[in-house]
């Protein structure tokens, strides 16, 4: 698998994010990326910022994981999040798009967790 080789940009904390991008398409095994996600964030310490940014044909990877229910039980105590992604992706900004996509990738990973635990 190709490593994060897509655009980076600079977090509040100082630190820099690397994107993935890739076409998801209803029958796209994203599981490989997840497990990446997961292994980077283990490796680096770093639980807090996703690093895949998926593209579907403008819908978002929460929904093709498992739609906004999904979301609402990973972001119960927020759920502002989710909508401050789904208009970021509206934006037309790369450096917003770019930020959605990392907090988006965020989101996959607690996903992940929650779903690796049941």
């Amino acid at each position: 698998m190709a490593s994060f080789d897509g655009p980076k940009f600079q977090m509040t904390d100082g630190s820099y994010v690397k994107t993935k991008a890739i076409e998801v398409g209803s029958s796209t095994d994203i599981s490989p990326y997840l497990s990446l996600l997961r292994e980077d964030s283990i490796l680096n310490g770093n639980r807090a910022i996703g690093k895949l940014a998926a593209k579907a044909c403008g819908t978002l990877v929460l929904e093709y994981l498992g739609t906004r229910e999904l979301a609402y039980r990973v972001l119960w105590s927020d759920l502002s999040r989710l909508d401050s992604i789904e208009s970021k992706w509206e934006e037309k900004g790369s450096e917003e798009r770019l930020e959605a996509a990392a907090i988006e990738g965020w989101l996959i990973f607690n996903v992940w967790d929650q779903l690796s635990d049941e």
